[in-house]
């Protein structure tokens, strides 16, 4: 199997071709340093178009500018030139509404506060700097048995399991009902198995919410089995190499990971990488 390459900049599933852009990042560039003796580069001439619902991770070499795009998509830093916009408003405004959901590496849970209350910590904030129409209180509860913390919640994080600590730090993104949800290798310091286990979890919540999905990875297998859609980006600066569909049904099982079509999509995502990095 070789797979297709999509139109210049759209990043969705086989067949969505034509869907207008929800995640719109138009001419993206980001210099840490701007104007300083050292200033450096980390993304040049990013145009990506996202439509609504899809799941896209972002993969490359380390240090290729996969977690600063997805900040700048997030408004966690400003783009040195160019523009963001989510379902046609701009980034800033949705982070300030609380409406852009964002998972890190580490879980970054109270140490103090249980696991409910962490869970609702964001709302807590969100409402009472910056009420958004229709905010309405979180069911905690209902978070935590999604996310697989069913009984839970009056816990307190050193009590938890690293995995479990990744699934209150998801439902914690949940818990403001976000526009768009932001993951930056929130797995990768989970086991094989564990981190197995959420890949699923977040597939099955995909599927309940159709919340629009950027997630960073350095697991081309993870982003293979995961994604709509893989954005390759090239070694620093950052710039889009190539956005690959992935053709695979959903909803997905693990056996598809032991399917010819899918270690062929995973083998062609490594070469094109050891081509760039040669």
């Amino acid at each position: 199997m070789t797979a297709e390459t999509s139109p210049r900049g759209f990043a969705g599933p086989p067949g969505s071709e034509g869907a207008a852009p929800f995640i719109a990042v138009e001419g993206v560039q980001v210099v840490y340093g701007a104007g300083g003796t050292e200033s450096v580069q980390a993304l040049s001439d990013i145009n990506l178009m996202v439509p609504d619902g899809a799941f896209v991770s972002l993969v490359g070499p380390s240090g290729c500018g996969k977690s600063t795009l997805l900040k700048a998509v997030g408004d966690l830093l400003a783009p040195t030139a160019g523009r963001i916009t989510i379902g046609g408003t701009p980034a800033a405004e949705l982070r300030r509404q609380g409406r852009i959901g964002t998972v890190f590496q580490a879980p970054n849970l109270m140490p103090w506060l249980r696991i409910e209350d962490n869970v609702r910590l964001l709302y807590k904030i969100v409402a009472e700097k910056a009420p958004r129409p229709g905010l309405t209180e979180p069911d905690v509860p209902a978070l935590l048995k999604l996310v697989g913390l069913d009984g839970f919640g009056a816990k307190r994080p050193a009590q938890l399991s690293g995995g479990m600590q990744s699934r209150a730090a998801l439902a914690r993104a949940l818990a403001l009902d976000p526009t768009v949800l932001l993951m930056d290798e929130p797995f990768a310091a989970l086991d094989e198995i564990t981190r197995d286990r959420m890949g699923i979890e977040l597939m099955r919540i995909h599927a309940q919410f159709r919340k629009t999905v950027l997630f960073v990875t350095h697991s081309l297998t993870e982003a293979a089995f995961l994604s709509d859609a893989i954005v390759l980006m090239t070694p620093r600066p950052g710039r889009i190499a190539r956005i690959i569909p992935v053709p695979l049904p959903r909803p997905r099982v693990p056996e598809m990971r032991l399917t010819d079509e899918f270690a062929a999509l995973v083998a062609e995502l490594n070469r094109d990488l050891y081509r760039m990095m040669a």
